[in-house]
């Protein structure tokens, strides 16, 4: 295979012909200007300035970010989200050749996927909030509740949903619920919002959307989308953490934009799989829980968001009575500053009764105490927010 892959490859590599187009593909989406990754690889002299460490990152596997294996199931992007054996080699020997630059203009292959909903019909966002961190029972964290209206006077669905986010240095993930008017009250409903922590608003009940870092836009299938009644409200969850000093005083608009339809097909809903009754033991480097989920119903399941904190490193999801067809997801690596809705290109199938396992692996090996389950940034989870059919 080796062998085939070296005899596929151009004689000579150049940044303007080969290895511009594979940046675009696999790494401008972070490495651009204003973007998370350091370095703008749009720009040719920054490419040239990072050209080492691009292939001895991508030669380690920490770059691209690590994400499930499609060759368990595949997915929206996969293409985009891994890099391939020729595409290593083919860095490799650019590397080899001496990171050769090329006469000519650039050769640029953008993604076809679009990463940004134009057509939205609501806006979501904090009214301006500056997190204080205030707290002494939560340092260095707050959660933070927003009620937000629809301005609707009938049910409508969720067809998709695009992350707008304003200080993505002091946001550690945001979750948008539609919940009862009737059972928040007043809470929330002023421009300081109020405290939520422990899911104290009922977010996570209602769970219609959700951003973790590294998350994009997401499209639900044709025809389908998250139900949300007349008589209900948003609630938009923000969970800010102090990365540093200078995040004192940040003001953040960061939430989301909807796209909206009157009907739809087929009606979904978010279900939460995970646990909270685990313990990762100190000084433990590669500590696994393993879980079990079982449907209630025949259904089938669009896409999984797994959800750990900062010591979070591999994750699994399959399905054990099946012969064929078992695996569900299987993360070998875990990037906590870059997480992704997987969103299967074939739905799965799944019938009532039918048990899901479900796995997530941290690294404690540096901490002299056990960590539980938590909403701290310092504590952890194991969650797999699972898109499917409504039971």
């Amino acid at each position: 295979m080796i062998l085939l892959l070296l005899a596929c490859l151009p004689g000579e590599v150049t940044h303007t012909e080969h290895v511009q187009p594979l940046l675009d593909q696999h790494c401008v989406r972070c490495h651009q200007d204003g973007g998370i990754g350091v370095g703008d690889f749009e720009d040719p002299d920054q490419v040239q300035a990072f050209a080492e460490r691009i292939v001895t990152r991508a030669q380690d596997g920490t770059m691209p970010p690590p994400a499930s294996d499609p060759e368990c199931r595949d997915y929206q992007s996969s293409e985009r989200l891994t890099l391939g054996d020729r595409d290593l080699k083919l860095l490799e020997k650019w590397a080899e050749q001496g990171f050769a630059h090329g006469e000519g203009e650039l050769q640029r292959d953008l993604p076809e996927e679009n990463l940004a909903l134009s057509d939205t019909d609501l806006q979501l966002t904090v009214p301006s909030y500056a997190p204080t961190f205030s707290d002494d029972r939560e340092p260095g964290n707050e959660y933070r509740c927003f009620v937000l209206e629809h301005g609707r006077d009938s049910d409508f669905y969720i067809t998709g949903i695009q992350p707008i986010i304003d200080q993505s240095s002091v946001l550690h993930h945001m979750v948008l619920g539609a919940v009862p008017r009737d059972e928040l009250g007043s809470a929330g409903t002023g421009p300081e919002g109020a405290d939520c922590i422990n899911d104290d608003m009922g977010a996570i009940e209602g769970l219609v959307g959700v951003w973790a870092p590294g998350m994009e836009a997401m499209e639900m299938a044709e025809g389908a989308g998250l139900k949300v009644a007349s008589d209900e409200v948003f609630v938009l969850q923000m969970h800010y953490f102090q990365s540093s000093p200078e995040a004192l005083g940040l003001v953040d608009q960061s939430g989301f934009a909807l796209r909206a339809a009157e009907e739809v097909d087929q009606p979904l809903e978010m279900v939460t799989v995970g646990s909270q009754s685990f313990r990762i033991p100190a000084g433990e480097s590669d500590y696994t829980f393993e879980g079990a989920w079982e449907s209630e119903s025949d259904r089938r399941i669009y896409g999984v968001f797994p959800h750990m904190h900062e010591r979070g490193v591999r994750y699994t999801m399959g399905l054990p009575e099946r012969k064929r067809d078992s695996c569900v997801l299987d993360g070998p690596g875990y990037d906590f500053s870059n997480q992704l809705y997987y969103l299967f290109r074939e739905p799965l199938e799944l019938k009532a009764g039918e048990q899901v396992d479900y796995s997530c692996t941290w690294d404690n090996g540096d901490n002299a105490e056990d960590v539980f389950y938590g909403e701290r940034t310092e504590e952890e989870m194991c969650f797999f927010f699972v898109l499917a059919d409504a039971g």
